[in-house]
């Protein structure tokens, strides 16, 4: 399989297949657009199938049922949209290349943005034609889906993330490298809430996971191996940090309804178990699929605060919320920094219902995420939703170090 055919799988689809690193389970990769408009908060504001992944006591705070056929939701960060012609460019170049030290030429041509003419193969080879220079800029950006059902109490569902956390050229002029950290994920949850005490809701839902992940640094030299049609798909998958996981966790919550406030709690991931595979060299000197870890998850430990979202059974025309998550300071995004920054862990966020009718909504919404403003937008036509968020987060381990942020669109249909 051609370099070329490696590069853009990770670009396009950031992997095509189902990932996570096994450090960063507790938080879902999943985000619903509604939740990036309001700051990120899902914990006492998730009424959708957010609840499933986040709270699953909110099944029974909600009102009413949602069956959600296939949504789509993508995000990009503008780096995205400057470099996605220039890696395309780059990994046609790259298809082109035998040699090693044409590899290197090629990359660093990228880095200076410059036109080299190479033989290769006994072929003459123009790279980076059109003078592209893309020094530490990255694709960031995902695609999340969703599909199944839920209602007062009871909720199930396929959730799917496929996500580009880093792919770009990095490094100096002498010894340049392309970083290549993608996932994807699929999650399926199943969950049930019920009241106790007339205001206490508890809720539990069990769901399955199914991942790969990439994470590697290619240099000149594994960038030609990608591109050696001898080396077999599971070298290279070696070569490229391929790591597959399976396995399930449990969440717990509970929503206590105080006057005119909902208290909200969440535990995700107090009973789990994952188990972890990489593509590793056996006695016979060739590459399989080898467990290599059986892990539990960090749990994740949230609280929220918010006003009641209904009254007398209709939805509230301004809703709030506020949260704080992560108090066990675990290292959910498996950065090797356990998330002991304060700012990192609070989100806030309000939606405004500005038309309500049997079909037509419209829905603006605005939040706090770990410091940075989002914002976003929801428009309901019949059973067609389109949502918007403008949504930042913080990538480091404090914020102000290195904030992400992305413009989402999504379609949804509701029904």
């Amino acid at each position: 399989m051609k370099f070329k055919t490696y590069l853009t799988l990770f670009i396009f689809t950031a992997i095509s297949t189902l990932s996570f690193s096994t450090d960063d389970y507790a938080k879902s990769s999943y985000k619903s657009i509604r939740s990036m408009g309001m700051g990120g908060t899902n914990v006492v504001a998730g009424f959708d199938e957010s609840a499933l992944l986040y709270n699953p006591a909110l099944l029974k705070v909600m009102k009413g049922h949602k069956i959600s056929l296939p949504s789509f939701a993508v995000s990009a960060n503008s780096d995205t949209f400057d470099l996605i012609d220039a890696m395309q460019d780059l990994s046609d170049d790259a298809n082109n290349i035998i040699d090693e030290q044409n590899m290197l030429k090629l990359m660093q041509a990228y880095l200076n943005g410059t036109t080299e003419v190479v033989t290769d193969d006994g072929q003459s080879v123009t790279i980076n034609e059109a003078k592209h220079k893309i020094p530490d800029k990255y694709l960031r950006g995902e695609l999340n889906s969703f599909t199944g059902f839920v209602t007062e109490g009871f909720g199930f569902g396929v959730f799917s993330n496929f996500k580009s956390n880093q792919i770009g050229l990095s490094g100096n002029k002498i010894n340049p490298s392309i970083v290549i950290n993608g996932e994807g994920n699929v999650e399926i949850p199943v969950g049930v809430a019920f009241k106790v005490f007339d205001r206490v809701n508890l809720g539990a839902s069990v769901r399955g996971i199914a991942s790969y992940k990439a994470n590697s640094t290619l240099h000149y030299v594994e960038l030609s191996d990608l591109a050696d049609d001898s080396l077999s798909d599971e070298q290279k998958m070696s070569i490229m940090n391929v790591e597959e996981a399976v396995g399930y966790g449990v969440n717990l919550g509970a929503v206590v309804e105080l006057g005119g406030l909902n208290a909200a709690v969440s535990i995700r991931d107090p009973f789990s178990k994952v188990q972890t595979s990489k593509y590793v060299k056996n006695d016979s000197n060739e590459y399989e699929l080898q467990d290599v870890a059986n892990k539990s998850l960090p749990t994740n430990l949230s609280l929220g605060l918010s006003n009641r979202p209904y009254i007398d059974g209709k939805q509230r025309k301004l809703f709030w919320a506020v949260e704080v998550e992560n108090l066990l300071n675990k290292d959910l995004n498996g950065d090797g920094y356990d998330d002991k920054n304060f700012y990192k862990k609070i989100h806030a966020g309000t939606e405004y219902y500005l038309l309500d009718s049997s079909w037509l909504d419209l829905k603006l919404r605005a939040g706090i995420n770990q410091g940075y403003l989002t914002y976003g937008a929801s428009v309901k036509l019949f059973v067609v939703e389109l949502e918007y968020a403008n949504y930042t987060e913080e990538l480091g381990p404090h914020s102000g170090m290195d904030k992400n942020t992305v413009n989402t669109l999504g379609m949804t249909m509701r029904f």
